[in-house]
């Protein structure tokens, strides 16, 4: 129980703190993410990608939002404050890091229905290795496991909602973001 409202929590987090960020965004024309859904092999357009930086909280979160007539796909990357510049370190992110809120990772997937994108996959877990970051682009490869809050495989609208999503194969590479000091 606590785990669900924890995962709430940081959903309502992640939704305040972008929606409160800045719609200007790099251009993120021709720029993609790849991945695969349970075996399924999809890509997606980036859309925006932008990095928040807070030094008074020594925090920096880098956001990637990408999407495709299915989907719609949010990466977040969570690390301290580089004071030398706005590079994202290069390494392993982690969603299980989430009670340190450094080298912390999220992965969210929406569904196309009905015209709309909907929330129904958590994730369980997410890990990202970022191979290159420099001159606000990033490189990494990327790995998730969600499960549907209904538990079990459903059906909206005509459209399956399996219960698990597993994500393989993620990667994107020298995706420009714009930096936003805080």
């Amino acid at each position: 129980m606590k785990l669900k409202i924890l995962k709430s929590l940081l959903f309502c987090f992640f939704i305040i703190i972008t929606s409160c960020s800045s719609d200007d965004s790099s251009n993120n024309s021709n720029q993609t993410i790849s991945l695969k859904i349970n075996g399924q092999t999809v890509t997606a357009n980036v859309t925006q990608a932008y990095m928040n930086r807070a030094e008074s909280i020594d925090r920096q979160t880098l956001f990637i939002e990408a999407e495709n007539n299915q989907y719609k796909f949010n990466l977040k990357l969570i690390d301290n404050y580089n004071t030398n510049n706005s590079n994202m370190l290069t390494g392993d992110y982690n969603f299980e890091n989430i009670n340190t809120s450094t080298d912390y990772s999220e992965f969210f997937i929406y569904q196309k229905i009905s015209g709309q994108f909907q929330l129904y996959h958590f994730p369980e877990s997410s890990a990202y290795n970022v191979s290159f970051c420099n001159n606000n682009k990033i490189s990494a490869t990327f790995t998730a496991y969600l499960e549907s809050i209904e538990g079990e495989d459903i059906t909206v609208d005509g459209v399956l909602v399996p219960f698990i999503i597993e994500i393989t194969d993620g990667q994107f590479t020298n995706i420009s973001y714009t930096v936003n000091e805080l």
